[in-house]
């Protein structure tokens, strides 16, 4: 039985179910002029078909996979698409999927005439990803504007690889003319799905079939769906979407219960409570967590020298672990041996905190795995309970009555803050004994800035001084990586770099080995041009070099809320002493904006003491996330703040002023 949960279908689709898909190879002169569906794109998918059905053979049972693929380039910049590629799971053991067929053609019109050029299964390459993936890749020759392209393969799953379908894109960043999805489940398979996105089926119906599931007994009852997409428009991509997959219109399935004839045999994650009870019985999640046994002597040691002060014990753990451990760059949900971690002094993010964890409790620390989906994989949905949407997981501790979230995949953040990638709204916890419960992932740290600028002006355009960078909160993190990771001089030529205006003739950096503490970047900066010459005027641009200049917000439309992450305060103080000879004729008018609900506010003001000018700007966005419907607002203040940085001070010659 296949569950559907549909949500969020809320723009019509074209009302047909007469599928366009053509025999693999068979394309006509007749199939060339069509008029494209979106003259700005460079490509578009003619139509992409995926089935999916069970079989059992000498391997075992099995899921074979097929899609067929057509798509017409549009631009020589769509050639890329040529390119196909397709990752495949493996186990530890020899079981694995496979690519069994791959045709790829190159179609095109000459002469009034096709030309096809063919690829084969021989003519893939692959790549070894590591133990657990594997890539296969091809490209196709003689790719041009104006080509249609197709790619056919079959992929055969064991169901000890994996019991879910592949997931299934209805939509993408060109226009899809035609997508569809055909899936036949046996009798005793409950799949959970979703569906999400915008866009309706064209095509969404089931009817009774049979599958062979064993070689000695008669085909088994089964039910055939099939779903369907109609002129998809290219998916927008707007800033601040850390997952834009998870808007797009695509199908995903997970398996839900295997049923036999006296009811479930077993139970994965219809509810949230049978997912956590399945994770607490995985042997890569819970089961970790109950072979603690080898860390006993490492707790002693830690206890030992904090005998009584519960928060060292722990402080001490967690450093342990994030300077004994490196961190591979892999995300994970799951680990096959910690123990192993611990002897090879490396691992991904699941095994360096499920072993912090273990070593927290052999400590009798209260520590719980949280599970959560890193920003790019997606929203976590409280509503539907699916492993598939879990890809990360930390560690929760509660130490003298506070809470706090460790990953010590990072040496760069503080106890207690989460790396950026996971700061996603909410995660849930998995205690042993307790009924899992979501939290707040929702960080206390924001990304603040406090630069203090102190800088004379000369009469050759340039200015001199001394800027204090103060960094807190995740602002701190790239300063102190970059410095802790490449070094103080190349994080230096880095950022000069990044500022040409800049001449960097001394640089001091503060606290980059203390991730509880403020980084500090004391710079003595000239600055050349700083500002620009009109007859007896000088245009200066209060804060040189720095401030607000590009709006990331241009759209007159949203669709999707603004997602920062983290809330944000950047502030600017500066002191900037005129060159001899001039004075102040024009100072911007001040500024104070806010946005409703406390959810913004920028306040600038410039003033004038004898012959130095002090500059003051204050922006602030407290609010991780901002929705769609307050974009408007955030847009115009953004206008208005970038627009009030720009305006310029204008000095003018002394004697001038005299003369008058």
């Amino acid at each position: 039985m296949l569950v559907i949960c549909l949500t969020s279908r809320l723009v019509a689709q074209s009302p047909t179910s007469d599928s366009p898909v053509k025999p693999v190879g068979v394309v006509v002169a007749s199939d060339f002029p069509m008029a494209p569906a979106d003259t700005s794109v460079d490509a578009e998918v003619l139509f992409d078909a995926g089935e999916v059905r069970f079989e059992t053979d000498l391997l075992g049972f099995q899921m074979v996979f097929t899609r067929h693929r057509r798509m017409r380039i549009l631009k020589a910049s769509g050639t890329g698409h040529g390119n196909w590629q397709l990752t495949l799971k493996a186990t530890t053991g020899s079981t694995n999927e496979t690519l069994e067929t791959m045709q790829g053609f190159t179609h095109n019109l000459v002469n009034g005439a096709v030309e096809t050029e063919t690829v084969r299964l021989d003519d893939v390459l692959t790549d070894t990803f590591n133990d657990k993936f594997t890539t296969k890749k091809l490209s196709l020759p003689a790719v041009r504007a104006g080509s249609i392209i197709e790619f056919a393969y079959k992929v055969r799953t064991p169901f000890l690889v994996s019991y879910n379908p592949r997931p299934w894109l209805f939509q993408e960043g060109i226009p899809v003319r035609w997508s569809e999805y055909r899936l036949t489940i046996p009798g005793h398979l409950r799949y959970k799905s979703l569906f999400s996105g915008r866009l309706r089926f064209a095509v969404e119906e089931n009817r009774p079939a049979t599958v062979q599931l064993s070689l000695k007994e008669p085909p088994a009852s089964a039910i055939a769906y099939r779903f369907a997409v109609a002129n998809a428009p290219a998916f927008p991509v707007e800033p601040f979407v850390p997952a834009p997959l998870e808007h797009v219109s695509r199908l995903e399935f997970e398996l839900a219960s295997v049923n036999g004839p006296t009811g479930v045999l077993k139970d994965f994650s219809i509810t949230w409570g049978a997912l956590d009870k399945s994770l607490l019985e995985f042997p890569w999640f819970g089961g970790q967590l109950r072979k603690t046994a080898f860390l006993r002597d490492l707790a002693a040691s830690i206890r030992s020298k904090h005998p009584i002060d519960e928060l060292a014990r722990l402080t001490a753990a967690y450093e342990y672990v994030r300077t004994t451990i490196k961190w591979n760059g892999r995300d994970a949900l799951g680990s096959e041996n910690i123990k192993q971690v611990l002897d090879n002094r490396q691992g991904d993010a699941a095994d360096i905190n499920l072993l912090l964890i273990g070593l927290l409790r052999e400590l009798d620390i209260a520590a719980d795995p949280v599970v959560l989906s890193t920003r790019s994989h997606g929203k976590l949905a409280e509503k539907e309970a699916m492993l598939q949407h879990l890809n990360y997981v930390v560690a929760q501790v509660t130490v003298q009555n506070k809470t706090l979230f460790l990953d010590a995949t990072d040496p760069y953040v503080a106890p207690g803050m989460l790396p950026f990638r996971c700061l996603n709204q909410v995660g849930r916890s998995i205690p042993a004994k307790q009924p899992g419960q979501f939290v707040s992932l929702r960080p206390n740290a924001l990304n603040e800035e406090h630069l203090t600028g102190t800088f004379t002006l000369d009469g050759d355009g340039n200015a001199k001084g001394h800027l204090i960078h103060r960094a807190s909160g995740y602002a701190g993190w790239p300063i102190r990586s970059g410095v802790l990771r490449d070094g103080k001089p190349k994080f230096i030529s880095t950022l000069a770099t990044g500022h040409p205006a800049w001449q960097l003739l001394q640089t001091d950096i503060l606290n980059a080995d203390h991730p509880d503490s403020v980084v500090v970047l004391n710079h003595t900066i000239l600055c050349r041009d700083i500002y620009s010459e009109q007859g007896d005027r000088l245009f200066l641009q209060p804060l040189l070099t720095e401030g607000l200049t590009i709006n990331p917000f241009r759209e007159t439309k949203r669709r999707y809320p603004i997602d920062f992450g983290v809330g944000s305060k950047q502030e600017y103080a500066f002191t900037i002493t005129l060159p001899t000879g001039y004075v102040v004729e024009h100072i911007p008018e001040p500024l104070s904006l806010t946005l409703p609900d406390e959810g913004g506010r920028f306040d600038y003001q410039i003033s004038q003491a004898n012959n130095t000018l002090i500059i003051k700007s204050l922006l602030s966005l407290p609010k991780p996330i901002y929705p769609r419907e307050e974009y408007l607002e955030l847009r115009d203040f953004f206008v208005q703040a970038i627009a009030k940085h720009a305006e310029r001070i204008v000095l003018k010659r002394a004697e001038l002023t005299k003369k008058k």
